[in-house]
């Protein structure tokens, strides 16, 4: 079935036209597209299908039947639109689909999809589906793109892919006419003051079918308008006259006769070149380069600015006549002043008082009028010559004086006392006596032969430091090892004059411990087993740090086997010994060392080892 899709061209009036297109699917609807009495409204009229119909509408034929495009929905046969204006639009009323079937290539939308013959060779449902230079045209056929100037509905249809006023071209606003470039053109104006220059613009459609412009110059409006301001020099207008010179700036002066040459507002200096009058606060020479007319202490004043203590030229202030602030003198008026009686401060233990103000620093009160001594005085942060110092050790200052008129004062103090010399020499004293530092003597005469009692007894500095090492020295190897007496059966031995003495003292010790009873323990079934047990104690003296009390049967190997012993504390060595039953004699050999352990390690004092041999026990 064929059926006819409209189109609607919207400007400054409603052009209908009706394109022939392939049949779309049955849905039973014939739509009529009529202008609608209101201007711009288009009026859509269909019979035939079922509701609810779908209205659709597009600038693109193609696309017609799509979401975006739909316009609503109605059970009715009539629809009011009002188009935007400029564009071609396309429209169709969607019904129910009354028998969908297989698409057959047969010119017919078979499938009730809105598109005809899609999927077939040639046939498109967008612009996608053909080649870069075809477009999708309404009956959903590929056709060639259109070249610049021909009509269009939308960028794809144009060789240029640029679709503008319904005319195809390559860029901008396109036309066929100059009618359609209005916008492009512009009255007469003056574009530039700066330069005074102006144009006027003619809308033309180009031979590319593109809109532009014809420029005109014409500089006649920019007449009476400020192109220059010049500086100090009389500013440049521009003329009436249609062409004016672009570098307005050229036409500026830059040397001057007399202040006629300048703008108001300068002057001409010596070297003939425009200055602008100087504000209040400038430099100035001479009082015509001011706008005051009064120039004052070398700058522009707003009066003339005579009598004591006053100024032009005051930081803050210049160019204005002000009072001198109180502590400046700007014309060096004021005479010196002496400070005598006046005091600054104490630094440590000196207090000073204030420097003498000289005439150079001497200083108006802020009055009009120079200061008084006491004013000066007061003000004067100089430091002068010292006045008092105190005693550093044996005098405090007193920080209540030294100040304004009172004079510094000391206040006698002792801070501690003071020790001198060594040992039972030594003297405690204190430190000041009425202000001044009291010697300190030692009392030489107590010292006497240097004893093991931790006091330094001849005053040498060093306590202890007599000849107290043990009858046992030297003994600080395995090759001058000591052998201790022998200790018998049940038998306790004791050394107590033993020491680690002088710093660094190391001892070796050989304990041999021989059976002496003739009974047996009897630690076996037939008699002939008993034990024995050796336990060696060391005793270490109070205030010799610690001891390393080491031991082993070798004594190559005695280092292997030690404990730390503390300083007034007491550790032991046991060795189970294992012997016989019989008419031999049980004997052993064991050894030790004692050497120094945590600081100070060593002690003129004796440590006390003792040694006990159990003898017939069984372990």
């Amino acid at each position: 079935m064929s059926r006819p899709m409209l189109r609607g061209v919207v400007g400054a009036s409603l052009v209908l036209a009706v394109v022939s297109t392939t049949a779309f699917a049955d849905d039973g609807v014939v739509l009529q597209v009529s202008h609608s009495p209101a201007p711009g409204e288009v009026r859509l009229d269909w019979s035939g299908g079922q509701p609810a119909y779908k209205v659709y509408r597009s600038t693109s034929p193609t696309t017609i039947v799509s979401p975006v495009n739909q316009l609503g929905e109605t059970a009715g046969s009539l629809w009011l639109d009002a188009p935007p204006a400029g564009s071609v639009f396309y429209y169709r009323i969607v019904g129910p689909c009354l028998t969908p079937s297989t698409e057959n290539c047969d010119g017919v939308d078979d499938d009730c999809n809105g598109f005809v013959d899609d999927g077939c060779p040639g046939s498109c449902t967008d612009d996608g589906g053909c080649a870069a230079n075809e477009y999708c045209d309404a009956v959903g056929l590929c056709a060639p793109d259109v070249a610049d100037g021909q009509a269009c509905g939308r960028d794809e249809q144009c060789v240029a892919d640029h679709c503008s006023n319904g005319v195809c071209c390559a860029s901008g606003d396109c036309c066929t006419s100059a009618a359609q470039c209005a916008a492009h053109g512009w009255d007469l104006r003056c574009d530039a003051p700066t330069s005074c220059q102006g144009s006027e613009g003619t809308p033309v459609c180009t031979a590319t079918f593109q809109c532009g412009a014809l420029t005109v110059a014409d500089d006649s409006l920019c007449g009476g308008m400020v192109s220059q301001t010049c500086g100090p020099y009389p500013s440049i207008v521009c003329t009436g006259a249609v062409t004016q010179p672009p570098d307005q700036g050229a036409l500026c002066a830059d040397l001057c006769g007399d202040d006629g040459g300048c703008d108001p507002g300068a002057y001409c200096d010596a070297t003939g070149h425009c200055i602008p009058d100087l504000s209040l606060g400038q430099v100035c020479t001479e009082p015509s380069q001011c706008q005051s007319g009064i120039c004052v202490d070398g700058v522009c004043c707003n009066t003339t600015c005579t009598g004591t203590c006053q100024a032009c030229d005051l930081a803050g202030t210049s160019g204005t006549c002000t009072l001198a602030a109180n502590g400046t003198d700007p014309d060096v008026e004021c005479g010196a002043v002496s400070c005598t009686g006046f005091y600054h401060s104490w630094s440590g233990d000196s207090c000073r008082r204030k420097a003498d103000v000289s005439d150079a620093t001497a200083t108006c009160n802020g009055a009009g009028a120079c200061r008084s001594a006491a004013q000066e005085c007061t003000a004067q942060s100089v430091v002068g010559p010292t006045t008092v110092t105190c005693n550093a050790n044996c005098q405090n200052p007193n920080l209540a004086t030294c100040t304004g008129t009172t004079a510094g004062t000391c206040t006698n103090v002792n801070p501690g006392n003071q020790s001198c010399g060594q040992g039972v020499c030594q003297v405690t004293v204190p430190q000041c006596s009425n202000g001044a530092p009291l010697a300190c003597v030692p009392n030489s005469g107590a010292a006497t032969t240097e004893t093991c009692n931790n006091i330094d007894d001849n005053c040498d500095g060093t306590v202890d430091n007599g000849s107290f090492g043990d009858g046992f020295e030297s003994n600080n190897t395995c090759a001058s090892v000591r052998t201790l007496p022998t200790v018998n059966s049940d038998q306790t031995l004791t050394q107590n004059t033993l020491t680690i003495y002088p710093s660094g003292d190391v001892d070796y010790f050989r304990i041999n411990a021989t059976e002496t009873d003739s009974s047996c323990a009897c630690c076996d079934f037939f008699c002939t087993d008993e034990d024995y047990d050796l336990t060696v104690t060391l005793t270490v003296p109070a205030g010799a740090g610690s001891y390393l009390f080491c031991t082993d049967p070798v004594c190559g190997s005695v280092g292997n086997n030690c404990q730390t012993v503390n300083a007034g504390s007491i550790n032991s060595w046991r060795y189970d010994l294992d012997g016989e039953c019989g008419p031999s004699t049980d004997s052993y050999s064991v050894y030790f060392r004692i050497s120094p352990g945590n600081s100070p390690g060593f002690e003129c004092a004796p440590y006390t080892l003792s040694y006990f041999f159990d003898a017939g026990i069984c372990n």
